[in-house]
């Protein structure tokens, strides 16, 4: 009788718990937030501030499922059964801002920064050929084998991003 087949060793064995586990969390922090606003507030200015806040209105309603739909594209990774990944979803969610007038094309294209996108693309490139060559591999079990415990691995990773972020 063949034996089940065993999950990836870095992927969780159960992914779509881990998705409503986090959005668990999420919800606990905001009614946290929430619970210490009220506390340090009170609640009859906690009540006067939020009746002050402006009615919403289809567009607000229609941006909002945008931004959180996209910031779940964003931390799932990727779309389920779409190939669409995080480059992807972000590009999808700011095409859809600008299609319901959140943004005016003008002010898409002021948002974009071309000097931090094209220092990104050569970080990505540096590390796709430092990846390729097999440097990240031989970093990691260098400090497994200094490193006999997990305090010291800990220690070991800390300086080892310490000085391979300095300028």
């Amino acid at each position: 009788m063949p034996s089940s087949p065993e999950p990836a060793p870095n992927r969780p064995r159960h992914p779509f718990l881990t998705l409503w586990l986090g959005i668990l969390v999420a919800i606990i922090v905001a009614g946290s937030a929430a619970l210490a606003a009220v506390a340090i507030l009170g609640l009859g200015e906690f009540l006067s501030l939020v009746s002050r806040l402006p009615t919403p209105t289809p567009q607000t309603a229609a941006v909002g499922a945008i931004f959180a739909a996209t910031y779940l594209v964003l931390a799932i990774g990727k779309l389920p059964y779409y190939r669409l990944d995080r480059a992807g979803g972000a590009l999808l969610g700011a095409s859809l801002m600008i299609g319901v007038g959140a943004l005016s094309l003008d002010e898409a294209y002021r948002a974009i920064d071309f000097d931090a996108i094209t220092l990104l693309l050569g970080m990505m490139i540096v590390v796709a050929n430092l990846r390729l060559s097999g440097f990240f591999r031989r970093a990691a079990d260098w400090l497994a084998d200094v490193a006999r415990r997990p305090i010291f691995l800990l220690a070991a990773v800390a300086a080892a991003t310490g000085l391979f972020s300095r300028q």
